[in-house]
């Protein structure tokens, strides 16, 4: 169902249909049509398992190469930075701890990691699987989002370690997560471009 996978397929099965020597009689061409998917059913089926693991492998190198794009000396500074200023916001809202208090400024700093990475592009008409491993990392940079501060919160709250290496910590952790949102951001529109390449190959599939 998804536009890359119909592609390849395509692709794979015209390369047998010129194998096996397409005729120009058109009863005979629909004949050799059958046959050869026939002969080659299983073959062009296993065809969407590789394009899948394909896709997910290179979305997962994109990902990294966007990651540690980010390890030089001006992201660096802006880590520490952020993570000073959040720490000094926690201390002086020391008093009135929550998962919600300490999320505020998280979430204008998730708009503003991401202000250099706009792209103009128009959206695509069609089921991509490129959409749909994105929609996964959503999922998952979401859970990675919530979970770990939450677990810092509650530490700090109940004593289990220091108020104020929760503080630092929670600081450090929610910067680390803006900069993995950074260059989720970035594959994203990576995909969004490539998947706007494939849209006319698309329609040459419907045609």
């Amino acid at each position: 169902i998804y536009v890359e996978e119909q592609v390849e397929i395509l692709d794979h099965f015209i390369s047998l249909l010129e194998d096996g020597g397409m005729e120009k009689d058109n009863a005979e061409f629909k004949a050799l049509v059958s046959r050869v998917y026939e002969e080659n059913k299983t073959d062009l089926l296993s065809i969407k398992k590789s394009v899948r693991a394909n896709l997910k492998k290179a979305f997962k190198k994109e990902f990294l190469k966007n990651l540690v794009s980010q390890f030089t000396l001006k992201y660096f500074s802006f880590f520490l930075l952020g993570a000073a200023l959040y720490f000094w916001f926690l201390v002086s809202i020391k008093d009135h701890i929550s998962i919600l208090t300490v999320s505020l400024p998280f979430f204008v700093l998730i708009p503003l990691s991401v202000i250099d990475c706009r792209r103009n592009f128009t959206l695509v008409n069609a089921k991509f699987l490129t959409n749909r491993i994105a929609f996964g990392f959503i999922i998952w940079w979401t859970a990675i989002q919530l979970f770990p501060c939450n677990v810092l919160i509650q530490l700090g709250i109940n004593g289990s370690i220091g108020r104020f290496t929760s503080f630092i910590l929670i600081s450090l952790t929610f910067m680390v997560e803006a900069f993995l949102f950074r260059a989720f951001i970035q594959t994203i529109l990576v995909g969004a471009r490539n998947c706007k390449m494939m849209e006319e190959n698309y329609r040459l599939t419907n045609a």
